[in-house]
């Protein structure tokens, strides 16, 4: 039994807190920067790759921000038992607060997080976001329409994109509002990759209703309802999407690395396309083994 395993039936039994010894006895020669790149590069690879394209000042705060986003993530769905799960959100609420404190717990997400934020004076607002909006969907069985799947993007995504500008210490309007953008689509795209296992939790009830399906039985793999319900989806993510590029013209520089995670949301909806808007096509599962070259290149080239 590994050690999440081990987390995992701690947790269950609120001892959470406690578990953290554990970490600290079998991890004590991992840095808190080793784990978090390890975190994210295992459970979000292409976040992962695009902070690896950040600027060595601002990388490791990034990869910190990240960190902290997988485990609210793991933490909000990691039990069928709402309670259980908003216990453990309720661990890493307090986290915040105790390292705004100055008394971060010994854990290595937090003791990075506490660097990254007494090194750039990162706003709390933003973490806090990341968190609450897991807490407030926990109480949904799905999304009651795309502007509220939107809305859930937007805070579950925008706010690491925020501080990503925060700190390369961009404060710019037209930043703030592509980065907004970027994470309204980015955050369509994830949930639609979500949908892809049948997961109907993160799509709208408007429009799974509308398209004929039972939410509790999920959609109908290849039909063509199914593709017309995804295509609404996409379109929305393409817009955000497309909104953020034209304001590529009026953005500060160093801007444009902190929106790479525009390009893998980019590509992700173009192969969707090419598969007729066919979520369960073989082909949109594939990982995009061009997508760290395009990143690059993009990188060259202070596009995205």
């Amino acid at each position: 039994m590994n050690f999440n395993n081990v987390l995992g039936i701690l947790c269950g039994k609120r001892f959470f807190t406690q578990s953290l010894r554990f970490y600290s006895l079998k991890h004590k020669n991992i840095s808190p920067i080793d784990y978090c790149l390890d975190l994210v590069r295992k459970n979000d690879y292409e976040n992962f790759l695009c902070a690896l394209l950040l600027p060595k000042q601002t990388r490791n705060a990034v990869i910190a921000v990240r960190a902290f986003n997988v485990e609210v993530s793991k933490a909000a769905i990691a039990s069928k038992d709402p309670r259980i799960s908003l216990m453990r959100l309720g661990f890493w609420n307090e986290t915040i607060d105790k390292i705004y404190e100055g008394n971060p717990p010994n854990h290595p997400v937090a003791l990075q997080l506490a660097r990254a934020i007494s090194k750039h004076d990162l706003k709390k607002r933003n973490l806090i976001r990341l968190v609450k909006a897991r807490e407030v969907q926990l109480t949904e069985k799905c999304f009651q329409s795309l502007e509220n799947m939107e809305k859930y993007s937007e805070e579950t995504v925008s706010p690491i994109i925020y501080i990503s500008l925060e700190v390369a210490g961009i404060k710019d309007i037209h930043a703030d509002h592509a980065a907004s953008h970027v994470g309204k689509g980015q955050g369509l795209v994830l949930l639609l990759r979500i949908a892809r296992s049948n997961n109907t939790w993160s799509l709208p009830r408007d429009l799974i209703e509308s398209a004929g399906f039972d939410v509790a039985k999920g959609l109908i793999p290849h039909s063509s309802s199914t593709k017309d319900l995804v295509f609404k989806i996409a379109s929305r993510a393409k817009a955000h999407i497309d909104k953020a590029r034209s304001l590529s013209s009026k953005l500060p520089g160093g801007s444009s690395v902190c929106l790479l995670p525009a390009i893998p949301a980019a590509n992700y909806l173009r192969r969707l396309s090419d598969a007729d808007f066919d979520i369960f096509d073989p082909f949109i599962g594939e990982r995009d083994f061009l997508l760290g070259f395009s990143l690059y290149w993009a990188k060259l080239s202070n596009s995205y």
